[in-house]
């Protein structure tokens, strides 16, 4: 082989090499276009995963506070604004569009709705009477007294006079405190198994918007020693 033969061999392996070079470069460039492209349409993906949708009737809104209900959480409320709330009446059910899930409260809330869509005027759904209450009334307007307190008996009077009085169970505990006087986790043992719903009398006076409550739970807790109790 001569001079020259070597000379052409040698340019001609290094164009192979420069075409080798450049197609891995463009092979490369491609398969990170490709990769992003893949990594785009995964987020995407991910933000439509996020976007969550709740089905619930409108109670009440306050400019840009909703109190509504779900058949899932109960009530709910969150705050969104678009052209002033003007659209959104009491009793329309909705579909709300939201990201970052549902914070399960009492009430629950919903951190950020993106959109409301009307679906229904007038919804079927019956919402219950105490739900109602939560939202239109106000602890400001109730009042609590003891009339009497001893050993055996306690009696109360609450009044209340929101529109629609919530309502008020017989459901009651007695615990005890400790020699520091601080509240301990310990009910005051129980002598039968009388209900302790039975224990309760109430009085109601509509004229006065009261309720006197009487509990006499000497048949639950007997008489009880002289020290301080949680009622």
């Amino acid at each position: 082989m001569n001079k020259y033969s070597k000379i052409i061999i040698l340019f001609l392996t290094v164009i192979v090499l420069l075409i080798i070079a450049i197609a891995i470069n463009k092979f490369k460039d491609n398969g990170d276009e490709k990769i992003s492209g893949i990594i785009s349409k995964n987020n995407i993906t991910k933000v439509e995963e996020e976007l969550s949708m709740l089905k619930a009737v409108i109670i009440r809104v306050d400019n840009d506070k909703f109190h509504v209900m779900s058949n899932v959480y109960g009530l709910i409320t969150f705050k969104y604004n678009e052209d002033n709330n003007t659209n959104y009446k009491n009793g329309q059910e909705i579909l709300i569009y939201y990201t970052d899930g549902i914070i399960q409260t009492a009430p629950a809330r919903i951190g950020n709705v993106v959109n409301i869509e009307i679906v229904k005027e007038n919804s079927d759904i019956q919402i219950p009477e105490n739900i109602i209450k939560t939202v239109y009334n106000s602890k400001e307007n109730v009042s609590m007294s003891v009339l009497e307190f001893t050993n055996t008996k306690i009696s109360i009077n609450i009044i209340d006079t929101n529109e629609n009085p919530f309502n008020y169970s017989n459901g009651y505990k007695i615990f005890k405190y400790n020699e520091n006087g601080i509240q301990a986790l310990e009910e005051v043992p129980k002598i039968s198994d009388v209900r302790i719903e039975d224990t309760v009398k109430n009085y109601e006076n509509n004229k006065e918007k009261s309720l006197k409550k009487e509990c006499d739970w000497t048949t639950v807790y007997g008489k009880l020693e002289e020290r301080k109790i949680l009622f």
